[in-house]
């Protein structure tokens, strides 16, 4: 909308804006990936190498070293490892076991990693080239130290391409026993924004692009949280310095930079700092507060940068968030429910069985845990529908209201459905439209939906005991009321504006809604508010003149 009102838009890591929907603009990580392994443009996500075992880890055995030049002196016999790095063949989710995750092993990139002792204490110093040469070293480091931004040929899903990763030794042993390095998720170095020179461009202003700042090196248990903390910083403040690049030189009128981190803190850690949680331990709670705080306090930098660069002026600013966090306690298996009234059938080997299923809650067919979604199979819509369209589709939907709304938790005897509605009900919490759920329901704050379907006889609602992926019970959103709160959460978020057509030192006496951000915006551009726009501008906190 804005920019067929003649306004130039600079998009950066904001999620959907990839392929490009804009000509004159600016797009930069249109995916705006937020998992390891889920980004489909990744050469290949972050990987640990080490003695050690772990999820998202290679293992490396160091040998006596041969044949290198130009080693560095070394008190102690040199000791080498092969370290590899293998690019994905194709796009595919993350999962746990990295079963989902097709790996090029043919195209394989290799490194040589020699450990050398300055002192007879023990090794303390790691060389990694390309080609056993010290002298043509890609880095040399010391415990806890960063490489430079490397950069490589790989050939990933059939072409080659140039990727950019970086190193950290984040654990070296004086017997070499104990050793991980940290290997940063591999991204090409063009071909992530639009106009694609921009890439070049961004390289040479600001730095290497900085795609991914997950926990899930901390949930694989090779590093502490000063990883995540370190790659949350670094990749806030490119993006910082990116934007404000990009609305000087292209001569932006709208810029829109979406940062992921805080959202990563507490699906993390939230189980840690809760005391609803059955993962809180309270001698280690203030230490999960410190990683909230210490996140924040990167976005306060980030957003401070940002003010500190821009006209205020002619310039408004507004930080936005779209929901937060309740602790996770309990899990509903919506399926195994929908399976005891009949509406779902599932094969011996656990597969669904299309063919005699009439509903199925999508946390069953992707694994989505935020689920709230239930579909009827249905004839003339999907690939193998068995529901006619009419009547006997209202009544399989009247089925499944009354079996979500049957059931209980055992420890309360209480229902933790909240509501369930038609699709076409839905619209009045913000959940309409042709692509929501035949069926749209919302929990009770502590619960959300279970992914798996079998075993049928298994438990409708189980208490959650500790995440197989963050390692703590953790935190979620997006299946309760806007206004739910539990534990010390709730899924309130945060509206702050300020700038140019604001109202100084104004506070909101009510909420602000979502869907009212983007008419505020195209209210303060001097445009129409966007023809699909469902909210209106926040005329109570705009000065009379805009």
């Amino acid at each position: 909308t804005a920019e067929r009102h003649g306004k130039r838009v600079i998009l950066v890591r904001y999620p959907t804006s990839w392929p490009p929907m804009i000509e004159r603009g600016v797009v930069v990580d249109g995916y705006a990936c937020p998992s390891c392994g889920d980004d489909p443009m990744e050469i290949a996500p972050c990987l640990c190498y080490t003695t050690g075992v772990g999820r998202l880890s290679q293992r490396v055995e160091f040998d006596l070293a041969k044949g290198w030049k130009n080693a560095p002196e070394s008190a102690l016999p040199p000791i080498e490892a092969e370290i590899r790095i293998t690019p994905k063949k194709g796009w595919s989710p993350f999962r746990p076991d990295n079963k989902l995750i097709e790996w090029d092993e043919e195209h394989s990139v290799r490194y040589h990693a020699l450990l050398v002792a300055t002192t007879k204490e023990g090794y303390d110093t790691l060389v990694i080239s390309p080609n056993k040469d010290a002298a043509l070293a890609v880095a040399t480091l010391k415990e806890g130290g960063w490489s430079p931004w490397i950069t490589a040929d790989f050939r990933a899903r059939g072409s080659p391409v140039k990727g950019s990763f970086r190193f950290k030794l984040m654990e070296l042993t004086r017997d070499a026993r104990g050793f991980a390095l940290y290997r940063s998720q591999v991204y090409p170095v063009e071909g992530w924004a639009y106009p694609n020179p921009v890439c070049q461009e961004l390289i040479e202003k600001v730095g290497y692009f900085i795609p991914q700042a997950s926990p899930e090196p901390w949930a694989s248990l090779w590093c502490d949280v000063t990883l995540f903390l370190e790659e949350a910083r670094d990749q806030a403040m490119w993006l910082a310095k990116a934007v404000v690049y990009l609305m000087g030189s292209k001569g932006g009128d709208l810029a829109m930079l979406q940062w992921h981190s805080p959202d990563h803190c507490k699906h993390a850690w939230w189980g840690g700092l809760d005391p609803s949680s059955p993962s809180y331990d309270p001698e280690k709670a203030d230490g999960y507060w410190d990683v909230m705080e210490r996140d924040y306090g990167i976005a306060d930098e980030m957003i401070g940068y940002i003010l500190d660069r821009v006209d205020m002026d002619d310039t408004a600013v507004m930080v936005v968030s779209d929901h937060g966090h309740v602790p996770s306690l309990k899990s509903v298996f919506t399926n195994r429910a929908l399976a005891r009234a009949g509406l779902l059938k599932v094969k011996e080997d656990g597969s669904i069985d299309w063919e005699e299923t009439r509903a199925v809650d999508q946390a069953g067919i992707w694994g989505i845990s935020r689920s709230v979604h239930v579909y009827v199979n249905l004839k003339g819509r999907d690939p193998t529908g068995v529901v006619e369209p009419g009547e006997e589709y209202e009544e399989v939907r009247r089925e499944v209201i009354s079996t979500l709304y049957g059931i209980r938790d055992p420890d309360t005897g209480k229902c933790p459905v909240t509501m369930a509605l038609r699709r076409e009900d839905a619209g009045i919490i913000g959940l309409g439209g042709d692509r929501v759920g035949d069926v749209v329901y919302l929990l009770e704050p502590e619960y959300h939906t279970g992914t798996a379907i079998t075993p049928l006889d298994g438990p409708l609602v189980e208490r959650v005991t500790v995440s197989t992926l963050w390692g703590l019970s953790g935190s979620h959103h997006g299946q309760s009321l806007p206004t739910a709160r539990a534990g010390v959460g709730t899924h309130e978020a945060v509206f702050i504006a300020c700038g140019s057509g604001i109202k100084r030192g104004y506070r909101r006496p009510r909420p602000v809604s979502l869907r009212d951000v983007a008419p505020t915006v195209a209210r303060l551009l001097g445009i129409p508010a966007p023809p699909q726009a469902q909210g209106i501008p926040l005329y109570d906190m705009l000065e009379e003149s805009v």
